[in-house]
């Protein structure tokens, strides 16, 4: 017999979801790094940004980064909520949701520091 949603552990679903967003939303910031990597300052049309090249490596990067995070996070969650609903007496582990959690938050890292220091280094390169 299932539970109803309203009696589930909240807590543990919203902490990693909150961190996540909040992750997700500097790896914005962090992305734009591949701007100044392949800048374009020739265009007039502002249309022609997104189809140049640094924005094709920017969409690249974010679509790669969501499998990614998918992937880390599909398994857990899935079991997690399996065990809340199936299983009344049973508490679920919360190990497997907060070790994924964490590789996401370490790729999430990852993808944020280096097209930054990588857009950096490019633009100090063009300032000399």
């Amino acid at each position: 017999m299932c539970r109803p949603v309203g009696q589930l552990q909240p807590r543990a679903g919203e902490q990693v979801s909150f961190f996540l967003i909040n992750a997700a939303s500097f790896l914005n910031l962090g992305l734009a790094g591949f701007g100044a990597l392949y800048p374009n300052y020739d265009t007039d049309n502002m249309a022609e940004i997104p189809t140049s090249f640094g924005g094709l490596v920017f969409m690249m990067a974010a679509v790669s980064y969501l499998g990614g995070v998918v992937i880390l996070l599909a398994w857990p969650v899935y079991r997690f909520l399996l065990l809340q609903f199936e299983t009344p007496g049973v508490t679920a582990g919360v190990l497997p949701l907060v070790l994924g959690a964490s590789g996401a938050l370490a790729l999430t890292a990852v993808c944020i520091v280096m097209p930054l220091r990588a857009g950096v280094a490019k633009v100090r390169k063009l300032e000399r």
